[in-house]
């Protein structure tokens, strides 16, 4: 989805509101991979809207600034990481 264009996202470490909008369904299989937030420290808002498949990090608490973790429309989820409940925000 974030296709060839676009930097890898551990380039962007200071980033802050990370927001992606696919208003078309992802029938292909192709999985939107967000794994690689978990490299972004400073981050504090999370909203991912696609219809279709996204990949989470399995850890996320290295993300201590995180307040918000907005997942909409995302039918094929594999799983929410377990230590998003010790985050402090």
């Amino acid at each position: 989805l974030l296709g060839n264009s676009m930097p890898p996202l551990s380039s962007f470490k200071y980033l802050r509101v990370f927001r992606i909008d696919e208003g078309l369904s992802r029938d292909d299989g192709e999985t939107l991979d967000l794994t690689a937030i978990s490299q972004l420290f400073q981050l504090r808002c999370v909203m991912v809207r696609v219809d279709g498949k996204i990949e989470l990090p399995t850890e996320l608490g290295k993300l201590v600034y995180l307040e918000t973790l907005d997942i909409e429309t995302c039918r094929l989820m594999e799983s929410i990481p377990s230590d998003i409940v010790n985050l402090p925000h």
